[in-house]
């Protein structure tokens, strides 16, 4: 880009150009003032495309809730913080955002850059109307004379006296931008620090304080949310976010280190021999930081090489019992246990998984389904239902209905009643479905393996009670 001569002044024509140019275009404005900036130019990389794209969308309504995980020190802050919130503020300088992230040195830093960008020269001179309030000029919250401007605090920090967005319609000011009139956003850039996310008790305030306090501040529903994170868990925010724990719907832009084919995201950044450097001495930060796919610790309980399998030609004709097992879930929130039905065949020594219902219900398709297994296999006649959560109201409802329910009242806890059944599955005694013909067994192999570390528990649970129900202890008076 040329250098200009801002102090005095650009022919009209050049100064309307140019102007509507950085309004409309949210690349070429990073571009321009990264380079005003720091007098060198931004690497326009097709990844950071893709981000600019997506925040566009952003500006112009289309995406409400979004999160972006990206690889750390991939110029997600420069370009979905430092240089958005200064777009979005000439276009309109009433815009009203929110910005947290983990340590309130780094918001305050993201502030002062925004914050700079709005006060330099280039930017005065080519958004007149968007102007720094003289009353309020602190890093932590500031205003234009318009009533827009930035409020920064770390995620852990009291939040109080200011709304994201703005109430009321979108008004348009004619700029032609997908950001004209746009009201501002809450921006959450690394939520939490990567040591942190492996306390359980630290990651859970994070996602709860999401629900509890970060996402009421918003001046209007439209206001969008946008999390800008490496992922660092299974279980952070992007994790506990996309798994429905807000309630909402997310949009999200995945961009990986490098593709199926090992090819790198960012050749300039990290070659591919780098990646392979990262990846050899830390394979789990690799898989969760560069590849945004966390690897979950493996449980020591169930061993994925203990699995079997049973197809059409080895399933048994008849069983000596077929039975049902169901674990239901207390409500139909969406950040608690799915609820969860499993049916069983037993012949000798041997436990067959037959069919498995597992997913979000509440207790009106709880029953539903419970019914429909039942439908569906009549030949199972014990029924299984842990008397807790909705259990015992279920079991009221269906009594009347349906013969074989049996009340489980479990003394022992889950981790116990896991290693009471482990050996069945360690001795070649369960035998799942091959997955080629029903796929959602990868889901059962892989909470089986991953637990007491997953996310859920649900098909543990029903698993362990079925088999527990069902174990004959032989004797030597059997044997006579």
């Amino acid at each position: 880009m040329l250098d200009l001569d801002f102090e005095n002044g650009l022919a009209p024509e050049v100064r309307a150009v140019l102007t509507s140019k950085l309004l409309t275009d949210f690349g070429f404005f990073t571009r321009f003032f990264f380079k005003q900036k720091f007098r060198k130019k931004f690497s326009y990389a097709p990844h950071v495309q893709q981000i600019v794209k997506t925040m566009e969308a952003v500006a112009r309504g289309d995406i409400r809730r979004l999160i972006i995980n990206i690889p750390p020190r991939y110029g997600k802050t420069i370009c979905a913080v430092q240089m958005f919130m200064p777009w979005c503020l000439a276009n309109n300088p009433r815009a009203r955002f929110m910005h947290l992230s983990f340590a309130d040195s780094l918001v305050k830093d993201n502030s002062d850059s925004v914050r700079d960008t709005v006060k330099s020269d280039p930017f005065r001179y080519l958004f007149p109307d968007c102007v720094m309030s003289p009353k309020t000029d602190s890093k932590e919250k500031w205003y234009t004379t318009e009533g827009g401007g930035l409020y920064a605090v770390s995620t852990g920090a009291p939040i109080t006296g200011f709304g994201a967005g703005i109430f009321g319609e979108r008004i348009f000011r004619g700029t032609g931008s997908p950001a004209d009139g746009f009201g501002g956003a809450i921006i959450i850039d690394d939520p939490i620090k990567p040591a942190d996310c492996e306390s359980e008790l630290k990651r859970e305030r994070i996602n709860n304080r999401f629900n509890n306090t970060i996402r009421s501040r918003v001046n209007s529903e439209d206001t969008p949310i946008v999390v800008i994170m490496q992922r660092l868990h299974d279980h952070d925010l992007s994790g506990f976010l996309l798994g429905g724990g807000s309630g909402d719907v997310w949009e999200n832009l995945v961009l990986k280190a490098e593709d199926e084919d090992g090819n790198p995201l960012w050749p300039e950044k990290h070659s591919r021999e780098d990646l392979e450097r990262i990846k050899a001495a830390d394979p789990e930060t690799f898989a969760a930081q560069y590849m945004q796919s966390p690897m979950v610790a493996t449980g020591n309980i169930f061993k994925r090489e203990w699995f079997r399998f049973w197809d059409r030609n080895s399933l048994p004709a008849i069983f000596d019992k077929v039975f049902q097992s169901w674990d239901f879930t207390f409500k139909n929130a969406a950040h608690s246990d799915n609820v969860c039905g499993t049916l069983w065949g037993k012949k000798g020594p041997d436990f067959y998984l037959l069919d498995c219902d597992c997913r979000k219900m509440g207790f009106v398709d709880s029953v539903r389904a419970m019914l429909a297994m039942t439908e569906r296999h009549p030949e199972a006649i014990a029924k299984y239902v842990e008397a807790k959560a909705n259990g015992e109201a279920i079991m009221d409802m269906l009594s009347e209905r349906v013969s074989g329910i049996i009340a489980v009242n479990p003394k022992e806890s889950k981790l116990a009643r896991a290693h009471a059944v482990s050996p069945l599955f360690q001795a070649g005694n369960v035998y799942l479905p091959d997955p080629s013909i029903v796929p959602w067994v990868y889901d059962f192999i892989d909470e089986l393996t991953k637990f007491p570390n997953a996310a859920h528990d649900d098909r543990v649970d029903s698993t362990t009670q079925a088999l527990s129900q069902n174990m004959q202890q032989t004797t030597l008076w059997d044997m006579l």
